[in-house]
């Protein structure tokens, strides 16, 4: 099991390789600075600390008996938890061109979701988390535009990059 955040982290990954396919380099990590860049990557990395907003409710969402048998004993999921996440997106690429495309791509990705909905389904990007990383459940993007980041240095080694801030707004529940 992994933290909730770096759940939303990875969730967001799958949903961006889906959407660009298999020439846009997808990763949860900074890319290795030993290592050149691929033509095309993207990279989706928590940018500080997160926030946990107690919920803890008086009643349980729902239950189930952990023995049939034993009419006492049962599991039950609390809510306990809102979490947000600051999360950076960086696209790269080694020409400015693929780059802007990189950027136009990941906008419209982000805003793919429904745009009417409460929380924690809209007015972003809602994608779900993966049972692989232990978590179940929703988590809900808020990304603001993305802007490019060119300097003399990354013009000059051929990394032009665009980054886009927002969080992952997600819910957590515990088991007991």
């Amino acid at each position: 099991m992994i933290s909730i955040e770096q759940a939303a982290s990875n969730a967001l990954c799958v949903f961006l390789r889906d959407r660009f396919g298999n020439d846009v380099v997808v990763d949860a990590r900074w890319p290795d600075p030993e290592k050149p860049l691929p033509p095309k990557a993207v990279t989706v990395l928590q940018a500080g600390g997160a926030q946990h907003t107690m919920l803890m409710t008086a009643d349980p969402v729902s239950h189930k008996e952990l023995n049939p048998s034993d009419p006492v004993r049962k599991l039950y999921r609390w809510l306990v938890l809102e979490v947000t996440q600051p999360l950076q997106i960086d696209c790269w690429a080694t020409y400015d061109v693929v780059r802007d495309q990189l950027r136009a791509a990941l906008t419209m990705a982000l805003h793919a979701g429904d745009q009417t909905d409460d929380f924690p389904i809209g007015p972003g990007l809602a994608v779900e988390l993966s049972e692989d990383d232990g978590w179940t459940g929703i988590v809900e993007y808020l990304f603001d535009q993305v802007s490019s980041q060119d300097n003399v240095n990354s013009v000059a080694q051929s990394e032009y990059r665009a980054t886009a801030r927002g969080e992952p707004r997600m819910t957590l529940y515990v088991d007991a």
